[in-house]
């Protein structure tokens, strides 16, 4: 006999959750999937090439295809990885603007700039049309961060041979960004999904490109942070796409003086390296030695204070997370109460990226944070500058 209907309800609650609990679950699993096939992709080019590097029979031109191949693929695991952090600060309301007014048309064309590379690389053609000032109160980071993802995404999509154009103007109060590419365009039920986060893995992008669809959904939050807004233009198939972005324009802006450029003389410097994993140590060694510098290396915080005070070193590049009851910030904390290391040059090379930990990096004493992997022409610069 049926029961009373409060329990057939009950029943039918319970199925419902189950069912959304499998759904779920689903979901992640093919999250995970997704997520394995594009970092095991770089990865078995990376073990590819390094084997190569390791054959004598390998010519040069083999040599140089393979060093190529490692970069572009640590790049674009830094990138996935980079992506896959910011969607969860955003997610947890973890991301802080750190407002400035500037010139966007000069942000732009820096960022721009630092794309080219990648853009020369994959046979594209390049077309600037940026008005010449176009002030806005804005996170300098956070929107060279979009501006980036939207080149990124253009170039990944666009055959060799095509062609870029980044224009910028003034339209009402909003500062209208444009990228636009001659790619294979898309459909209009994939422009709706376009700016969904994991959006690419449902089929509305060529899969074989790769990526896990965040880079877009970051531009829309973050360009959302600002107050703007950002939309997709195509179309159809092979017809190219066009994003737009508008942020408020900001009316109280004064130039700043165009500052004397000045280099400092690059020299070999004492560098400590506190770092517990053995081949992220000797890797950032072989590095700096290749740089001209004189390195040390200490494998945990203990050490790398006793290593200190007989080196006497310029630049320490300190890990977070070491062993033996002594984490980073405990090291600086140490170097700077102690006078004869508290001049050094104190930089955090870590995996922990978040805002609380740049700050807690601050208040231990480091001078700078980087994430690992910290970029080596970057790294280059710090270690010329000596201030």
């Amino acid at each position: 006999m049926e029961g009373p209907s409060g329990e057939l309800e009950s029943q039918d609650e319970t199925d419902d959750r189950g069912d959304g609990r499998h759904e779920r679950e689903g979901g992640k699993d093919e999250l995970l999937a997704m997520l394995g096939h594009e970092l095991r992709n770089p990865l078995a080019s990376i073990r590819s090439s390094l084997y190569i590097l390791a054959q004598r029979t390998a010519t040069e031109e083999q040599s140089t295809r393979a060093r190529e191949t490692i970069d572009r693929q640590v790049t674009h695991l830094t990138h996935l990885v980079d992506d896959l952090l910011d969607i969860s600060r955003l997610s947890r309301g973890k991301v802080i603007l750190r407002r400035e007014t500037l010139d966007l048309a000069m942000l732009t064309r820096s960022t721009v700039n630092d794309y080219r590379p990648a853009i020369s690389a994959a046979g594209l053609d390049l077309e600037l049309d940026l008005a010449d000032e176009i002030c806005v109160n804005v996170d300098p980071t956070r929107l060279a961060q979009v501006i980036g993802n939207v080149l990124h995404n253009a170039v990944k999509f666009t055959q060799p041979g095509g062609h870029l154009k980044v224009s910028l103007c003034e339209e009402g109060q909003q500062a209208l960004l444009s990228i636009e590419d001659s790619g294979v365009g898309m459909e209009e039920a994939t422009l709706a999904l376009l700016f969904e986060p994991f959006s690419q893995a449902e089929g509305g992008i060529d899969r074989s490109q790769g990526g896990l669809g965040l880079g877009l959904a970051l531009v829309k939050q973050l360009v959302k942070m600002h107050g703007g807004t950002v939309e997709a233009h195509s179309q159809g198939a092979h017809m190219g796409t066009r994003i737009d972005v508008r942020i408020p324009l900001d009316h109280h802006f004064e130039a700043p003086p165009v500052p004397i450029e000045e280099r400092a003389e690059s020299r070999g410097r004492r560098c400590l390296v506190i770092e517990d994993n053995a081949d992220a140590a000797e890797s950032m060694g072989l590095l700096l030695e290749l740089s001209g510098h004189q390195v040390e290396i200490a494998a945990d915080g203990r050490q790398g204070l006793e290593t200190a005070r007989r080196f006497r070193p310029d630049v320490v590049l300190c890990d977070i997370g070491l062993p033996g009851g002594m984490d980073g910030y405990e090291v600086a904390r140490q170097m700077r109460e102690d006078p004869l290391l508290s001049q050094a040059r104190l930089i955090a090379l870590t995996g922990y990226g978040q805002e609380e930990d740049r700050r807690r990096a601050r208040e231990a004493g480091f001078d700078i944070h980087l994430t690992k992997p910290a970029d080596p022409v970057m790294l280059g610069r710090l270690l010329a500058d000596p201030s």
